[in-house]
Order: structure tokens, then sequence, then C-alpha cells
């Protein structure tokens, strides 16, 4: 994984998608990636919690700085 930083993390999303969506034809994609489950949305099946029955509670500022960073990078970037 890229790790936690948001730096890393938005570059290596754009790259992972950059890489699955480019073809050889640049006027159609190889296939259409999406950016879901982006944010604090990630836990299946962790000690019995899944995430249906889990609440993450994420400050303001760390969805800001921490998760949304490689969203943003997603979809203006990427173009996804």
């Amino acid at each position: 994984t890229p790790g936690e930083d948001p730096f890393l993390t938005s570059q290596y999303v754009y790259s992972l998608i950059n890489g699955l969506q480019r073809g050889e034809d640049e006027r159609y994609l190889k296939i259409a990636a999406d950016c879901k489950h982006y944010a604090a949305y990630d836990l299946e099946n962790w000690n019995g919690t899944d995430r249906f029955h889990f609440d993450a509670r994420v400050s303001d500022q760390d969805l800001i700085e921490t998760y949304l960073p490689s969203f943003e990078s997603c979809v203006r970037d990427a173009k996804v």
C-alpha cells in the first residue's frame, strides 16, 4: 500500500488509474475506473465488524487533510 501519506496516496491513485485506463488509442478508455469507498470506509470483517456496522467518526480536519486528497486526485487529475 502507498501508506498513510496523503500526497503519496494521491500520486499512487493517479498513477494506478492512469495506467488502468490508458490504452493504445487515447480516444478510448481501456477500462473505466471508479472512485468509491474513498474516505474512512474500507473496514471489512475486522474482529467481527464490517462496514455496515461501523461508524467512522472522522473530524473535518482529518477528512480534508488525510482522506480526501486521494479522492480529489482521482477526480481532478485522473479525470475519473
